[in-house]
């Protein structure tokens, strides 16, 4: 978890058992991400690696494991981006 509580970065152990659902999970998100991608949207980059790092966002390490199922206004620029929902779910 990244910016828990109090700003916080934290790890937490899995039960076994998930392995195999959160492998499934997390090709479902990494073929969502790559869908946005080729429409040219991802996720939005905290601060200014946007910038620095114009096509960062098409690396799977800043997809969400459990998108949204529709885009969400950039913070800054306000165009479409990926994003979560916390009341959807795939």
């Amino acid at each position: 978890m990244r910016n828990g509580k109090g700003n916080k970065d934290r790890k937490t152990m899995l039960s076994h058992r998930l392995h195999g659902m959160l492998h499934q999970q997390i090709e479902s998100a990494l073929s969502i991400q790559q869908a946005d991608n080729l429409k040219g949207v991802g996720p939005s980059l905290p601060f200014a690696l946007g910038k620095k790092y114009p096509n960062a966002f098409r690396q799977p390490a800043w997809m969400f494991v459990f998108p949204s199922v529709s885009l969400c206004k950039h913070p800054i620029t306000g165009g479409g981006v990926a994003g979560t929902d916390k009341n959807q779910s795939h």
